[in-house]
């Protein structure tokens, strides 16, 4: 039997939202982000290769690429993959 769902009137199943998650920003935080955003680098830069450097790193890999996306991140699987058969140990954050 199938019960009819909460936004067609039904009983929720919970009696509060249920919070997706909690940011923790601060104020090292927002200086950094206005840094760059006052400098001439938004989308490439000195920052984004000393990110893939410290992650590459962080995760014990040779490498680290960024991607501005999730649709990036994959395109770049798929060509990797299927172009070249490279083998590439991949992490989505």
């Amino acid at each position: 039997m199938t019960q009819e769902l909460a936004i067609n009137g039904g009983i929720p199943v919970r009696d509060e939202m249920l919070p997706y998650g909690h940011q923790w920003i601060d104020e090292e935080d927002i200086k950094a982000v206005s840094e760059i955003l006052h400098s001439d680098w938004i989308t490439q830069g000195p920052k984004v290769a000393e990110f893939e450097k410290v992650f590459a790193k962080y995760v014990e890999a040779k490498y680290a690429v960024a991607v501005n996306s999730g649709t990036a991140a994959l395109k770049l699987f798929f060509r990797q993959k299927f172009l070249c058969g490279c083998s590439i140990t991949w992490l989505f954050l």
